[in-house]
């Protein structure tokens, strides 16, 4: 399960390190988005009805087609938490439990994972990609309003997440040390 970070351990060095740990895509978008997200969504919507979602879903050129679900996998790639992310929208929209918290928290999060990537970054495109990120922050706390974000100890009523934290990094390190490619 998920534990509170009360202190982090770079905390009191004279240093950001923000500037010094780069980010990367694969641990920092696609395995938050599995590891938490998918979590999150799964807790709202219902396994059953999730999976059932995923296997309807029409077939789509380029990317992992789920026709068998979602629930049968217990390893996943880089390549399969993005088949996931491209899928995501559509297959919560209109479900039971997917409330438009719900929604505008994952429409942003998808915004900002694409933006984030980017093989070619700009001003206007690290503005949409910081409105992106304020727009996660907004609706982010529906997650634990609807009891969906839970631990070994039941609702974690936090969002002390590292991973979820981090992402504030990506609109720093994008313009100093390059686009994430």
């Amino acid at each position: 399960g998920l534990a509170r970070v009360e202190e982090l351990c770079w905390e009191g060095l004279s240093v950001d390190i923000c500037q010094i740990i780069c980010v990367d895509n694969l641990h920092g978008l696609h395995k938050m988005f599995k590891d938490h997200m998918m979590d999150w969504l799964t807790n709202s919507i219902g396994e059953a009805e999730l999976d059932r979602r995923f296997m309807a879903q029409p077939h789509c050129i380029g990317t992992r087609n789920f026709d068998s679900g979602i629930l049968h996998y217990s390893q996943w790639s880089g390549k399969g938490h993005q088949d996931l992310e491209c899928h995501i929208i559509p297959v919560i929209a209109g479900a039971d439990g997917s409330q438009p918290g719900v929604m505008k928290a994952m429409h942003a999060l998808m915004d900002f994972i694409y933006i984030a990537q980017y093989p070619l970054q700009s001003d206007m495109t690290l503005d949409a990609l910081k409105l992106a990120h304020s727009n996660f922050q907004k609706n982010k706390e529906i997650f634990i309003q609807n009891g969906s974000q839970t631990g070994s100890v039941g609702v974690i009523d936090h969002m002390n997440i590292p991973k979820v934290h981090a992402l504030h990094q990506w609109m720093t390190n994008i313009p100093d040390l390059g686009t994430t490619d």
